[in-house]
């Protein structure tokens, strides 16, 4: 994985006059995990949204999201960020109907981490290979 710059607007930090380190580019190996440190005033229940780009239009990608080193339900284990097409999307991580999942953070410091997985593709890549080897044996 490397820090990048995505000259846009759609993306922050942003200055049109200087190129800023402001995306993060060959996130695709399993394990590899991105960190996000943040103070929060008032505990509670929140939303979140990830402002990302997947232009594979063959499949989603897969992410466990974890808050302060814990997956918080069986949901977000291998959760699918939809392609985005061509462009940078806002997404809300939420049930196939829509509805958001509320993430649980304490007052004060909190980490959220997102880690690639593969899991979800792990056994069409494995048949895959089987039919693969078979063909060349």
């Amino acid at each position: 994985m490397t820090v990048a710059n995505e000259q846009s607007p759609s993306v922050t930090p942003y200055d049109y006059n200087r190129k800023l380190l402001n995306v993060t580019s060959g996130w695709d190996q399993s394990g590899q995990e991105i960190s996000w440190d943040l103070n929060v005033e008032s505990a509670g229940f929140y939303p979140l949204t990830f402002h990302y780009y997947n232009d594979n239009d063959n499949f989603p990608l897969f992410r466990k999201i974890e808050i302060n080193g814990e997956v918080p339900f069986k949901e977000v284990v291998n959760y699918s960020f939809p392609t985005t097409g061509p462009y940078y999307a806002n997404h809300v991580v939420s049930d196939k109907d829509g509805n958001p999942y509320y993430f649980y953070l304490k007052s004060g410091h909190n980490t959220i981490s997102i880690t690639a997985t593969i899991e979800p593709l792990l056994e069409v890549y494995n048949n895959l290979m089987a039919v693969y080897d078979d063909i060349n044996d």
